[in-house]
């Protein structure tokens, strides 16, 4: 399943948590949302798993 776009904002978000009050880099931002994507994947994976 793709991530919405509220979770892509909260990946950032959390990404700027993790380093505050700096600019992250494009590739930092690139990691988090497919860290993300990884992770949701995962869930979905697990789930079926478990069915």
């Amino acid at each position: 399943m793709l991530l919405t776009p509220e979770k892509i904002k909260q990946a950032i978000k959390d990404a700027h948590k993790r380093n505050p009050g700096k600019i992250l880099p494009a590739m930092e931002i690139y990691l988090a949302i497919a860290q993300a994507q990884y992770n949701e994947d995962m869930k979905e994976v697990n789930h079926e798993s478990d069915l």
